[in-house]
């Protein structure tokens, strides 16, 4: 049985869409005003385009540091790179466990540990893997 997120579909990929590891080619990196369902407030997101007809996805600041220590600072960079995320049911937002799109690491990378430290949180410790060889 689906996930009933899933029957509800905006126009944002989300966790509940991606089953096991997925690959997808980013096809941009652009800026856009993103308006928050809960409180209408708007934020300036980052989001990413995916070659084919595939939703875009809104990545966390994790994914963003991911993703700039397998390609770089320069997002413009990251044109026609492949990315393998995957749902991760252990996300937290301000304290609950509500699940969220995590990056595995990409076909052809070597592995990258990296440590991410966000204001007020604990120290993270990330794997990024070669998705080629991890499966």
């Amino acid at each position: 049985m689906a996930d009933w997120r899933t029957f509800f579909a905006g126009k944002y990929l989300s966790a509940p869409l991606l089953e096991g590891d997925v690959t997808f080619i980013i096809d941009r990196v652009v800026g856009a005003d993103v308006e928050n369902p809960d409180d209408k407030s708007v934020k300036w997101r980052m989001t990413i385009h995916w070659r084919g007809k595939i939703l875009p996805w809104l990545p966390s600041k994790t994914a963003g540091y991911c993703l700039a220590a397998m390609y770089g600072d320069d997002t413009d960079g990251w044109h026609g790179k492949p990315v393998t995320i995957y749902n991760d049911a252990t996300v937290r937002v301000m304290g609950k466990t509500v699940g969220g799109i995590r990056v595995r690491g990409a076909p052809d990378i070597k592995p990258i540990t990296i440590e991410i430290k966000h204001p007020g949180r604990k120290k993270q410790t990330v794997n990024l893997v070669n998705t080629r060889r991890s499966k």
